[in-house]
């Protein structure tokens, strides 16, 4: 009858939290629905902090611009990197990319192009801006996943289980506080991935606010990387931006020796144009080629033939 008791108890704690975690997911996916259009610039600034006995291929600066357009299914993307490494050697790169609704351009440092046919989606929102170090691109709302272990499509042959934690106040705001486990299927468990703690903030349209990060390959008390937002702006009535963010990530070598020393901040700066915009879609569809850049034509990411874009057109390439 103990037994029983005990099983009945572990059911409905489960059942709990699954229902609890729900609402949250809810709520984030009603938020980010005000932002489903949306125009935006943003800068980007890491600084390293490791010492000129680092590796020569890290990082020491970088600064990146971004313009970013959402616009019903379409997409526009422009962006800019300078910065050096270590060793003194400059970083220079340069993306563009548009997507009309059935196919996507875009091209990598005026040498590379894609021309690809086929759903694509981009998602960037103040939801998930905090999951963009790691490059996802996909919403908050499909991260946390409702219901505990399934495949997050941001992580290929990943597993990931998002547990409800609580209620808390962080930096004066009413927040939902969840974790989430992240490790590499049929390769790793829960205990060898990574876990992160996300606080959402409820009075600005669930944005995560702050978040935790642990790599327990490297140490399972000391955390890797930690975010926060500087400042939110309102944008709109009740619509909440956070216009300045930054992390602080720590060397990852210093953890596995129970050490937390500073390995690099990352700062973004965000001014948002509209939440409305309204461009015509050759934006969107007529993005250029560099002459002589070699272009991939593919349909649902296969690559059907190649060619070198020709050297005698008309029009620059922006």
């Amino acid at each position: 009858m103990f037994t029983l008791y005990l099983l009945c108890m572990m059911y409905v704690g489960f059942d709990q939290n699954d229902l609890d975690l729900d609402k949250v997911v809810a709520n984030v996916r009603s938020n980010e629905a005000l932002y489903n259009d949306m125009e935006f610039d943003q800068e980007f600034v890491l600084d390293s902090k490791v010492g000129d006995d680092a590796v020569p291929q890290l990082i020491r600066h970088q600064f990146d611009r971004i313009h970013y357009i959402k616009q019903g299914s379409m997409i526009y993307l422009r962006s800019r990197t300078e910065g050096s490494t270590i060793g003194g050697e400059k970083i220079q790169w340069k993306d563009s990319l548009g997507y009309d609704g059935t196919t996507r351009r875009a091209i990598q440092n005026d040498k590379i192009a894609n021309i690809d046919e086929g759903p694509f989606e981009f998602v960037q929102s103040p939801h998930n801006l905090y999951l963009k170090r790691v490059g996802h691109s996909f919403p908050l709302s499909d991260y946390l996943r409702i219901n505990g272990v399934k495949i997050n499509p941001g992580f290929r042959d990943t597993d990931s289980r998002a547990r409800y934690l609580g209620e808390e106040i962080v930096d004066g705001f009413a927040c939902s506080k969840i974790g989430v486990e992240l490790w590499i299927k049929n390769v790793s468990k829960p205990s060898e991935g990574d876990y992160e703690i996300i606080w959402l903030a409820h009075d600005r349209n669930y944005i995560p606010i702050r978040s935790i990060g642990y790599a327990f390959r490297y140490s399972k008390t000391l955390p890797i990387e930690e975010f926060r937002v500087v400042e939110f702006k309102e944008i709109e009535q009740d619509v909440w931006f956070p216009i300045e963010v930054e992390y602080r990530i720590y060397d990852e070598l210093q953890l596995r020796k129970g050490e937390q020393r500073l390995g690099s901040v990352e700062k973004y700066k965000t001014n948002v144009i509209s939440l409305n915009p309204k461009h015509p879609v050759e934006l969107f569809r007529d993005v250029p080629f560099a002459p002589g850049a070699l272009v991939y034509v593919m349909k649902n990411g296969e690559i059907l033939k190649s060619y070198k874009e020709p050297s005698d057109r008309s029009r620059a390439c922006y």
